[in-house]
């Protein structure tokens, strides 16, 4: 969890959980002997019981009671993006699919119901051989009807963020049972045969759940596939003329309240990866805060052999532009270059 001065930076945890409630996944950086490197699709099945009040908001359900069961069904695959036009290094990730069904959702009129939805989330990252990271992708696709949305997220590291793979985690102790968190929310990881694992645990703000009474029970049976699977790369940003007018944009997403921000500051330009609509409503600050590293998750990362992901933003400016069906936010420099992009439907 990632927190500035008491704030928490919600979203990006709640979108790193997506990844880790939804999917048991073995990533595999792109390497030069492919022919040596074997890739695992995963099969993963289970359940999550939606039992804080950020878990429900994370999938639409504000208006609902805590505690609905969310029923999962979900592939995972190592894939690469080979269309990056701007890149200088190999891109590759991972991507999950699948059905979740929640139930046992009541309202504040105690009104029960459920929802079908479809998940398609992505993480990329452009990755040196020597393990440097200089952008990373999440694209996180919830179809769920009315509670739809979509969100994707661009971070540009300069310098590179240093990432090496290893397979230790301080995290972790072995307990004779399986591995099992030192700290934090409690997680188990037990292996059942050599291609099937089950993972148990506890969301991060449950304070009252245990092993024995966890929140999220996860099957994940692996199989070798040949190769990653081949993907289109997310959208190009677009830097684009921008006037501060209308109101202050809505904080729909929580991520305004990782900066400190000081005064409002005239901005002629921004980024986003679509500007065939005009702005409705857009505002700038000048941004300042005391470094703030964010780790989101790493040890329910590391339990599901995600790489762990922890940065600390810089930037100057927050932007934030409202337009007809969407939304765009940027941290930049000084000189407008993009640290981060945050597009939002």
């Amino acid at each position: 969890m990632a927190e500035s001065n008491g704030k928490v930076f919600s979203i990006v945890e709640w979108l790193v959980l997506a990844i880790v409630l939804f999917a048991t996944i073995s990533f595999q950086p792109e390497q030069n002997h492919s022919e040596d490197v074997e890739y695992q699709s995963s099969k993963i099945t289970g359940t999550v019981e939606l039992s804080t009040r950020s878990a429900m908001n994370a999938l639409g359900l504000d208006d609902f009671k805590i505690g609905p069961l969310a029923t999962v069904d979900l592939v995972s695959n190592p894939v690469i993006s080979k269309d990056c036009l701007d890149c200088q290094f190999p891109v590759s990730g991972i991507n999950v699919y699948g059905s979740v069904v929640i139930t046992e959702l009541i309202d504040q009129d105690d009104r029960q119901g459920r929802v079908e939805a479809d998940l398609n989330l992505t993480y990329l990252r452009e990755i040196s051989s020597q393990d440097l990271i200089f952008r990373e992708w999440l694209i996180f696709d919830w179809d769920a009807g009315e509670l739809s949305s979509q969100l994707e997220i661009q971070i540009i590291h300069d310098p590179p963020r240093w990432s090496p793979d290893s397979d230790d985690h301080a995290a972790y102790i072995d307990t004779g049972n399986g591995l099992k968190t030192r700290s934090g929310p409690e997680i188990l990881i037990q292996t059942l045969t050599e291609n099937k694992s089950s993972i148990s645990g506890c969301l991060p703000d449950s304070f009252l759940c245990r092993i024995s009474t966890s929140d999220v029970n996860l099957i994940s049976t692996s199989t070798t596939i040949e190769q990653p699977l081949s993907i289109n790369h997310p959208q190009r940003w677009t830097e684009y003329n921008i006037s501060q007018t209308g109101a202050t944009p809505n904080e729909i997403l929580s991520i305004r309240d990782l900066f400190e921000l000081e005064q409002e500051i005239t901005q002629t330009q921004s980024w986003c990866p679509f500007i065939n609509q005009p702005v409705e409503n857009s505002k700038s600050w000048k941004v300042s805060y005391s470094k703030t590293t964010i780790s989101p998750l790493s040890s329910w990362l590391y339990a599901l052999s995600i790489p762990t992901n922890s940065f600390t933003p810089s930037g100057e400016i927050w932007t934030e532009a409202e337009f007809v069906d969407f939304s765009c936010s940027t941290l930049t420099d000084t000189d407008g270059n993009m640290n981060i992009g945050i597009f939002f439907t």
